[in-house]
């Protein structure tokens, strides 16, 4: 009986809302016309409870370990030779060289089908370039975020790291991935993608007349480098 008495009031919230009086941007509580003070609370505490549960459910963590080839490179530096004289050397090449990434993350379910994530960590992106990036990723996942299935990515942001004149370096990557559900909301990711990096050191070696050219006497310091990533995650 006290189950089907908390359903009529719950109805009756719901019906007597459209008809309240929102004139001065208010609706009327329909517990102060004589609804038990009792039901009225238990309402309201359990759609408090079950919109906290809701965000609570959908609240992802994780991390995420990586394996980097860089494979291109490209600079432009303008600078003062210790002659005296102002250099400009612009470059590109192809290279090989590897490194790694630890991310970590906290994240949110948006819908069935789509997550986002922010992500931090520590990152080499060529030799003897390390960084902290600090990103946002967009995850879809082709049968759900909670079943076993392909995903697709793309993120996108800062790397925390000492640059020329304060300029901001940046780090995107897009790729697909594999989903493997263990348990409840546990699950595991594999994942490969293309990792693009637009950074300006404030220190650098010009190969072409090994040469190290000090902050001071560096006037542009422009570097682009791709790489391909391998990466294994656990999220939780």
């Amino acid at each position: 009986m006290k189950r089907v008495r908390l359903i009529l009031t719950v109805m009756a919230l719901t019906f007597g809302a459209f008809e309240a009086n929102a004139s001065d941007g208010r609706m009327e509580s329909l517990c102060s016309n004589g609804t038990s003070d009792y039901y009225c609370s238990e309402i309201f505490n359990g759609l408090q409870f079950s919109k906290t549960n809701y965000l609570l459910d959908r609240l992802k963590f994780g991390v995420e370990w990586g394996y980097t080839a860089s494979i291109y490179e490209s600079h432009h530096y303008n600078f003062l030779s210790e002659a005296g004289s102002r250099l400009d050397v612009n470059k590109r090449n192809f290279i090989y060289n590897s490194n790694g990434h630890l991310l970590a993350y906290i994240g949110l379910e948006l819908g069935r089908r789509c997550e986002i994530d922010l992500m931090c960590g520590y990152a080499g992106i060529i030799q003897g370039r390390r960084v902290v990036p600090l990103s946002l990723r967009s995850t879809y996942f082709t049968n759900g975020c909670r079943n076993d299935g392909f995903k697709i990515f793309v993120d996108g942001g800062t790397c925390i790291t000492n640059t020329l004149k304060g300029q901001t370096s940046l780090i995107t990557k897009t790729g697909f991935g594999y989903r493997i559900m263990l348990t409840g909301k546990s699950s595991m990711d594999f994942a490969f993608s293309a990792q693009c990096a637009y950074d300006h050191p404030n220190n650098v070696y010009v190969a072409e007349y090994k040469y190290t050219v000090p902050a001071d006497d560096l006037f542009r310091s422009n570097r682009h480098y791709v790489g391909l990533n391998i990466s294994l995650s656990l999220n939780f």
